[in-house]
């Protein structure tokens, strides 16, 4: 983490259960973590990509691109919980998967995506109003399901059929409201 404190202004109970469950998670499977001290998930430093932040599925860790974030502490936690719930998933599977998640798989990633935008606050009403993209009829699931899109078809390998893909995982996924329900 760098110096700016940028990732330290969001903190709250989603962030810290979120963080919690995947560093335990990640220090079990991880045999060169010290016991006691899980290792770290988070990181934050500056991005080439231009995004608020993303989830490394190899590196299994999530990088917060301070020079993209933003100050508000409003779109720092929103950004944080939605890339934690990725590394959650990658972590305790989706769609009856077991964990690793397949990220080659463009339906279990378009379910980590509908999860982390309906669990992060991606689509609360200030934001969608915000964006210019707020109607007043179901605008919740139009939201979740652009965002999950828009996420999913930045991947060559699902730009095709990131819509199909959000479509026939939607329902399942949007109920899947793991870790803070049991489902």
């Amino acid at each position: 983490m760098t110096s700016s404190g940028l990732c330290v202004l969001a903190t709250g109970p989603e962030i810290a259960k979120l963080l919690s469950l995947v560093e335990s998670k990640r220090s079990i499977s991880d045999a060169s973590a010290e016991p006691g001290k899980p290792s770290s998930v988070l990181f934050c430093s500056p991005c080439k990509v231009v995004a608020a932040g993303y989830f490394d599925a190899e590196k299994k860790g999530v990088h917060v691109c301070e020079n993209h974030l933003g100050n508000s502490k409003k779109a720092i936690t929103r950004t944080l919980t939605h890339e934690l719930v990725h590394a959650y998933d990658d972590m305790f599977g989706v769609l009856n998967d077991k964990p690793p998640l397949d990220w080659s798989s463009c339906k279990s990633r378009a379910c980590s995506e509908v999860r982390a935008a309906a669990l992060s606050g991606d689509c609360d009403y200030t934001a969608e109003v915000a964006r210019g993209n707020f109607s007043p009829f179901n605008y919740y699931n139009r939201c979740v399901k652009r965002r999950a899109q828009l996420s999913i078809s930045m991947q060559k390998a699902c730009a095709d059929s990131a819509k199909c893909d959000v479509e026939e995982v939607f329902e399942q996924c949007l109920a899947d409201r793991r870790p803070w329900t049991d489902n």
